[in-house]
């Protein structure tokens, strides 16, 4: 939309709609970083490109929004309206670039029809003709032929200006700029095209429409790709006889189906199951968490057949924090607590990372790790016992551990969400407790009966399947 003013011209492009196009993307990201596209026989990741049409759109729609023509500090030449359609072009280039990684095909109307300009030729062929002449080639402009006249090799332009305001209301035509225009011929005299802000607000504003069709383009992109992926069966933990090779397995689905984000997770996993223990003592509450985690896999192994992330089936999450969007696979991880004595030592604990054997850290910056965890060994004996003689991989290990077990002492996701069952704790919630778990849990109001080993029945929140 052109905003006419006194000797200015301002113009009002929708930012919105480029930041309904991110907010699509973003939606289901993990299946537009897998978006392949070919050029000519080579085939490339398109998540870079699109990043950067994004940033392009919404930077340019901004920046021309911020635009104000006719106030050319040169007394000829146009160089504002040169800034501009320099602009229009960018943004017309990445529009154009996402239709055809989308495979948009709606914009033919656009380079086939001449609705925005008056013009002999197409819209699309219209503004490039002035573009080359009147800012990228204007020494030579020789590939729009039904501009140019039959006689002429090319076509050159020594300027553009601005129509003069004390002129401009004693023309027969209203417009606002001069495209000077000389042939290759010598004899041939300066032509003048004319040229109208107006019509190419419209032409731009065509385009940006364009973006509301790359929005549904993508949601049918998303729509394909769950499909094709929900159509290949994952394999059970049945399948498997040892628990490291199934979450190798769910490790490899997850980088077909999403990206090698969260390889760090399962590898962390791995170390948990196997991982041999110095002391005995910590054997029976590894195999708790080592049950836990495995529990996890289950909704996680669900989340990746059905291809989302949400509801119970797919996340093992009964029982959320208000506005969390979560798994127990995530969860188990690294058992946040906000209650607990351990998170006193959020600090000493937090660098506990640099154990791991996949981080490049080195021999001084894991013994800092380790002196950090052994200072804080009395308030880990609660939970699990450390000599202090463990290896980096069999301390942080026991991190995890103590983590974990402290988190079924709280109120915490973890502890909502894990069975109340010997197999993957300690000790049963009793019945007194487990109320008190769920007591500020407001999701739905029919309650479910749990039946606790003393055979008495209480009731707790539900949430809607």
């Amino acid at each position: 939309m052109v905003i006419r003013e006194k000797r200015s011209i301002r113009f009002k492009y929708d930012v919105n709609i480029g930041r309904k196009l991110r907010d699509k993307v973003n939606e289901k990201i993990n299946f537009i970083i897998k978006k392949e596209c070919k050029t000519g026989d080579a085939s490339y990741d398109a998540w870079n490109r699109i990043c950067v049409c994004m940033d392009r759109i919404d930077d340019t729609v901004d920046y021309l929004n911020l635009i104000e023509l006719g106030k050319c500090k040169s007394t000829r030449a146009a160089f504002d309206f040169y800034e501009y359609i320099n602009c229009c072009s960018l943004l017309i280039e990445c529009i154009e670039s996402l239709c055809k990684i989308f495979k948009v095909n709606k914009v033919d109307y656009i380079y086939e029809g001449n609705k925005n300009f008056k013009s002999k030729g197409t819209d699309s062929d219209y503004f490039k003709y002035i573009r080359s002449l009147a800012v990228v080639h204007p020494v030579k402009t020789n590939k729009y032929h039904s501009f140019i006249p039959d006689n002429a090799i090319f076509q050159c332009s020594p300027f553009v200006t601005w129509v003069s305001p004390l002129i401009s209301p004693l023309k027969k035509e209203q417009y606002d700029l001069d495209l000077a225009v000389y042939s290759s011929n010598n004899g041939d005299k300066t032509d003048w095209i004319h040229l109208r802000i107006d019509e190419f607000d419209e032409y731009i504003t065509a385009w940006i429409n364009v973006i509301s069709d790359i929005i549904i383009a993508i949601d049918n992109y998303n729509d394909d790709y769950i499909q094709k992926y929900k159509s290949i069966k994952i394999k059970q933990r049945g399948d498997f006889t040892d628990i490291i090779d199934y979450i190798n397995y769910l490790k490899e689905e997850t980088r077909n189906r999403y990206s090698d984000d969260n390889d760090y997770i399962f590898d962390e996993y791995i170390h948990i199951f196997s991982i041999p223990l110095s002391s005995s003592k910590n054997e029976y509450k590894l195999e708790k968490y080592r049950n836990a985690i495995e529990y996890s896999l289950e909704f996680y192994s669900n989340s990746l057949q059905n291809m989302i992330d949400k509801g119970f089936e797919n996340t093992g999450i009964k029982y959320p924090n208000p506005n969390v969007d979560t798994s127990l696979f995530f969860e188990l991880e690294y058992c946040s607590n906000q209650y607990g004595e351990l998170k006193k030592h959020s600090y000493e604990l937090d660098k506990s990372y640099r154990l791991g054997p996949n981080y490049p850290y080195s021999y001084f910056e894991k013994k800092i790790a380790r002196d950090l965890i052994i200072s804080v060994k009395d308030s880990l004996s609660k939970y699990v016992y450390i000599s202090g003689d463990e290896s980096d991989l069999e301390l942080l290990v026991l991190v995890y551990l103590a983590r974990y077990l402290e988190c079924l002492d709280y109120k915490t996701i973890i502890n909502r969400n894990i069975p109340n069952d010997m197999k993957y704790r300690e000790h049963l919630i009793p019945s007194d407790e487990l109320k008190e778990l769920y007591s500020d849990i407001k999701l739905s109001n029919e309650p479910i009966v749990i039946v606790e080993l003393d055979g008495e029945e209480i009731e707790i929140p539900s949430i809607d399947e």
